[in-house]
């Protein structure tokens, strides 16, 4: 195999990094779905964090409430 210039330059900045990967097989679908599931987790995790301190910013303000006409 011949080494070319261009193929030296890249190496040189790339260094010994390949920059040709063999095409991989397509994911069986279990995995698309472990991946999937996986996402889906996160995103309900995030809207449950969001639920959870909009509930709290709630009460704060109901208890505030109740404290301001409790003393008034």
């Amino acid at each position: 195999m011949k080494t070319t210039e261009l193929g030296k330059a890249l190496r040189r900045v790339v260094g010994s990094k390949k920059l040709w990967r063999p095409p991989q097989p397509p994911p069986a679908p279990e995995a698309l779905l472990d991946l999937r599931i996986e996402h889906l987790q996160k995103q309900f995790d995030e809207v449950k964090g969001r639920v959870n301190a909009l509930l709290l910013i709630i009460l704060g303000a109901v208890i505030t409430d109740l404290v301001i006409r409790l003393l008034a």
